[in-house]
């Protein structure tokens, strides 16, 4: 397994307000990633050196457009897939300590000579950056952003990027959540959210942030916690992981443990069952690294290839994985299954809430209206309504959500028994969101 790294941190945006401790932020994350024996690590900041390139060459890496821009394009640019220098196991992580901005749907990092009113000519996608950063062959991008300072002047009072969006493969972890703004500290000489970050990934013992869940549940109490202390307004970090079952995908191999590998090693044969063999393939990839070359787990991962090699030669698609494991315990599902209290969980904020769901219209004997209320990651208590029909001979719940975010589809399958959902929403900017339940009365 191979873990690469590319490190942004501007203080100085000619433009632009200038930041305190964006570079620092750079800087100890740059550490971190050195003392980790990280494979490679590509520095862009107020002071940086310049970049070596595979060709001998070297790149200027001052954050300017062009400098960022052209590494991307010219570093990331593999044309046969054996020149790919990751593979599949294999981690690329990007770290962006700076301004951001979002400009119809899109979400931008502002270079050093970013102008906010020529986004499009002198910003940078975040779509695009995936988009390079994905043809290295690495299958797991993470993505770091603390972009959202309270400094800027951008013309938007809740700061630049407001909402992470789902890309396939990719881990994004915001450093605050929609409509609110990330801060910087002088007494820590920090930005909040670095900081608690840099906290969680040098943590050791049973209460270390190997997995992508366990880094998320200490950010989402570290750094509200620590805003508090310092007299700070609330910070939320944010992350969306896509697909959700990366949620447990160990991002450090040293502090992981016997338990973080099972997890890892069953999510795959899980995924093998369903047919998902290019995910399973993946997750097994790191499980059999992590486990010392564990024979049980090679013979998982031949047969897998086996299975893959034969799909490609005979054009058979992977399977869906929109079909529930729950379907095959599926009865016939009445209006009144999904009546109740429920833990739910849900990829798009990689976080558990309780829901209650009950009744208030039943319009015939298979269409019936749902009020429903929840809380949310920032402590707010969401209301609406789901408008269901029964579908497929009475055994899947699809229907219609709105609540005072925004509004929806989504399709629940249940168990015979009542006792969990599996299902999917969908909503403007976001597709097939995996929402999961259990009944808790």
């Amino acid at each position: 397994m191979a873990d690469w790294a590319l490190v942004i941190g501007i203080n100085n945006y000619q433009r632009l307000r200038s930041l305190k401790y964006a570079v620092d932020d750079a800087e100890e994350m740059l550490c971190f990633f050195e003392k980790a024996g990280f494979d490679n690590i590509f520095y862009f900041s107020d002071k940086s050196d310049p970049i070596p390139s595979f060709s001998g060459t070297s790149q200027e890496s001052k954050p300017t457009y062009t400098n960022l821009s052209s590494f991307l394009n010219d570093f990331f640019e593999f044309q046969e897939q054996e020149d790919l220098p990751l593979q599949t196991g294999d981690n690329f992580w990007f770290f962006f300590s700076g301004h951001g901005i979002r400009k119809d749907g899109q979400d931008y990092l502002m270079p050093c000579d970013g102008n906010d009113r020529l986004i499009e000519k002198t910003a940078i996608s975040i779509r695009y950056i995936i988009d390079r950063l994905s043809k290295c062959g690495a299958d797991n991008i993470i993505l770091l952003l603390d972009a959202c300072r309270n400094e800027n002047n951008l013309g938007d009072k809740s700061g630049g990027i407001r909402v992470p969006q789902k890309y396939p493969g990719v881990i994004t972890i915001a450093s605050c959540s929609p409509y609110e703004k990330s801060y910087e500290i002088d007494e820590i000489g920090h930005g909040s959210f670095t900081y608690a970050l840099l906290e969680a990934l040098q943590m050791e013992g049973e209460c270390n942030c190997a997995t992508v869940e366990r880094l998320n549940k200490y950010l989402l109490k570290r750094v509200p916690e620590i805003n508090q202390n310092y007299k700070k307004p609330l910070q939320n970090p944010y992350i969306v992981v896509e697909p959700l079952v990366k949620q447990h995908l160990i991002l450090l191999p040293q502090q992981a443990t016997y338990k973080d590998i099972t997890i890892l090693k069953n999510d795959a044969l899980n995924n093998k069952k369903k047919g998902n063999l290019e995910l399973a393939k993946q997750l097994l990839i790191r499980a059999f690294h992590l486990s010392n070359n564990d024979p049980n787990i090679q013979q998982a991962l031949e047969e897998i290839s086996q299975k893959i090699e034969l799909r490609r030669k005979t054009g058979t698609p992977e399977l869906s994985d929109s079909k529930s494991p729950i379907l095959d315990k599926q009865t016939e599902v009445k209006l009144d299954t999904l009546i109740g209290r429920w833990k739910t969980y849900w990829s798009y904020q990689v976080t558990e809430t309780e829901m209650e769901i009950f009744s208030t219209e039943e319009k015939n004997t298979r269409i019936g209206k749902y009020s429903f209320s929840f809380i949310n990651n920032l402590s707010y208590v969401i209301e609406g309504n789901i408008y269901g029909e029964l579908l497929d001979g009475g055994k899947v719940l699809k229907g219609r959500f709105e609540d005072e975010t925004g509004s929806g589809y989504c399709s629940f399958y249940l168990s015979s028994d009542g006792s969990q959902f599996d299902g999917k929403w969908s909503d403007n900017i976001n597709s097939n969101i995996p929402w999961t339940g259990k009944r808790i009365y």
